[in-house]
């Protein structure tokens, strides 16, 4: 479906998962990624990252504010998950198929961190690399890491629109099954970023946690971005309205 020109998936998290085991069994290569009203505010200014959006095989919910958005244009957004939603879950059905995972993102050591994080607590879960996320200039050389390694799945985790645009540009030399778009993830993972508590999670107020945690470089992010998405969800609902 279409949210103010932004392309974004009805998919549920146990749908999603399906699709990642059919694609490791068959060696078909999918792209995932996700849209919450960040990722949507900056496709507003960058054609690749709405190019890429539009590419991808499945976008999936990653905020409240896009379900809202959806409900308000009369469409169903069933679920939406973020990465401390499902990293767990994941992690569990990534060791009990036997999945090899490769990690791309963070600083120098976050990458490293996570996976032991994952594999202390998931003993059947297996990493088959990382790398920091600070690549530019690197594209073609960790992709030679990375298809050595032979994993299932690669997590990206550089940042919109950073991540988005790597994939955009080497997905077809990417020789592995899934490829992942995570954002921060692995900050979460690596404790580098604190969690949000269970019931913020649950509430989809992560963002007022991540706000509250660094006022002052992300205050606009979110008080700003918010405000101008919901502002064009409604132009779109009033305008379309003129028409029904």
């Amino acid at each position: 479906m279409n949210i103010a020109g932004v392309r974004v998936d009805d998919i549920t998290w146990n749908e999603l998962i399906e699709k990642i085991k059919d694609a490791v069994i068959k060696e078909e290569l999918i792209t995932i990624s996700y849209l919450n009203i960040h990722v949507w505010n900056m496709a507003q200014k960058n054609e690749n990252l709405k190019k890429f959006l539009e590419m991808a095989d499945y976008v999936y919910c990653d905020g409240k504010g896009i379900q809202l958005g959806a409900k308000v244009l009369g469409r169903r957004i069933r679920e939406r998950y973020t990465g401390a939603f499902f990293i767990d879950d994941f992690a569990e059905e990534a060791s009990k198929h036997g999945w090899r995972i490769f990690v791309v993102g963070g600083k120098e050591g976050v990458a490293k961190k996570a996976c032991e994080v994952l594999m202390e607590k998931f003993p059947g879960f297996q990493c088959s690399g990382f790398h920091h996320g600070y690549i530019k200039g690197m594209g073609e050389k960790v992709i030679k890491l990375v298809n050595s390694s032979k994993p299932d799945i690669l997590f990206v985790g550089m940042g919109t629109p950073l991540q988005e645009e790597f994939v955009l540009n080497y997905r077809e030399k990417i020789d592995v099954p899934v490829v992942w778009c995570v954002g921060a993830l692995f900050d979460f993972v690596a404790g580098v970023q604190p969690k949000p508590p269970e019931w913020m999670s649950r509430s989809g107020l992560e963002w007022l946690h991540r706000l509250l945690s660094n006022p002052k470089r992300l205050w606009k992010r979110y008080l700003i971005g918010n405000t101008i998405f919901l502002f064009e969800v409604a132009k779109e609902r009033i305008f379309r309205g003129r028409w029904e």
